[in-house]
């Protein structure tokens, strides 16, 4: 098994949690990253901890083995993609449940992006390829751009 680059791992956690439902975890990292903004704004904007907020900050760091500026360039690029994606999982009628809209299954909401990763693989997949893929044409003609 090859190992992820950072920009991929960044890019299947982000495209994870906006298929389930999580979309406010992809505006919260965006707006650290990118906007700089504190853990404490950030927890206030979307109402989510902001421990859980250092939460999410550190696991994109790990993915970027701990090197600042190139989770900030890769979130600034992945992030606004990720969120054109129109997620899987959608609130239920019954309350605190989510569904999914591929295969109908309820599940908790806070096991919604979990139940996607888990049943949904492929799609994750998919959509981080694609992702990986234009961002990787977009550096390469903008450095064609400037050597030509």
């Amino acid at each position: 098994m090859v190992a992820k680059t950072a920009l991929e791992a960044v890019t299947e956690y982000l495209v994870t949690k906006q298929l389930g439902a999580r979309t406010e975890v992809v505006r919260a990292l965006y707006d650290y990253f990118v906007n700089n903004a504190s853990p404490s704004d950030i927890a206030g904007r979307y109402g989510i901890g902001k421990h859980q907020v250092r939460g999410y900050v550190q696991r994109i760091m790990e993915k970027c083995d701990g090197n600042l500026a190139r989770a900030r360039a890769i979130i600034r690029r992945v992030a606004p993609l990720v969120l054109e994606l129109e997620p899987v999982m959608v609130p239920a009628n019954d309350g605190e449940l989510y569904r999914c809209k591929i295969c109908n299954q309820k599940v908790p909401a806070y096991v919604a992006d979990k139940h996607v990763a888990y049943y949904h693989r492929p799609l994750i997949e998919l959509y981080t390829d694609r992702i990986v893929s234009t961002i990787i044409e977009q550096v390469s003609s903008k450095h064609a751009k400037r050597a030509g």
